[in-house]
């Protein structure tokens, strides 16, 4: 798990600008293919899911149960996000 994934999991907007500003790949993953956009959708951090799609996070790749940040957003009633 990298720091990227830890700070948008947890909605540190503050660090994800940090660690992408300093060339953090956004669409790293974890074990179960879930990138740091999902992540944060699955949380609903709105902030950290604008800056992420914002500096170029990929807003259609899915994780290994097929789950995409869309459909974690729509799941969870985060219609902001949507």
């Amino acid at each position: 798990c990298s720091a990227l994934m830890y700070a948008s999991e947890n909605g540190h907007l503050k660090i994800v600008q940090y660690l992408v500003k300093n060339f953090a790949n956004v669409n790293v993953k974890n074990l179960n293919d879930d990138t740091p956009i999902m992540l944060a959708t699955k949380n609903g951090f709105f902030e950290v899911v604008k800056y992420l799609v914002d500096n170029r996070a990929y807003i259609n790749l899915t994780n290994k149960e097929g789950d995409t940040p869309l459909l974690y957003a729509v799941k969870k009633n985060y219609f902001n996000i949507v």
